[in-house]
């Protein structure tokens, strides 16, 4: 069986953890156990939860794990961003894209 958390995992090979999938999920109204079926993908909360986990990843830091190091380049990040972003406009989730635009440097000092 596959699950929501297995599922959203997959997006990257990025090391996702199960506590971000966790908070993604339950902001959703979704349960990383519950069964990943064809009905679950086609549901808006599905979607939103693979945005927010593409935002993440649009976030995400460099990483070594094991011997093995996990990176982005600025255009993958981009996309990550872009792809979120566009679900997030076809979904009507205003307050995610608000949220995304209130954060960053403004000014010249800290």
């Amino acid at each position: 069986m596959v699950t929501i958390n297995s599922s959203l995992k997959c997006i990257s090979a990025y090391p996702i953890s199960d506590e971000v999938i966790a908070n993604v999920c339950t902001k959703r109204g979704l349960t990383p156990s519950d069964e990943f079926t064809a009905a679950t993908f086609s549901t808006s909360t599905y979607q939103l939860s693979k945005a927010d986990i593409m935002i993440y990843l649009s976030q995400a830091p460099d990483v070594s794990e094991g011997g093995v190091s996990f990176s982005f380049s600025d255009a993958q990040k981009s996309y990550y961003r872009k792809s979120a972003i566009a679900v997030y406009k076809t979904l009507g989730d205003t307050d995610a894209i608000a949220q995304l635009n209130n954060y960053g440097y403004k000014g010249s000092r800290l």
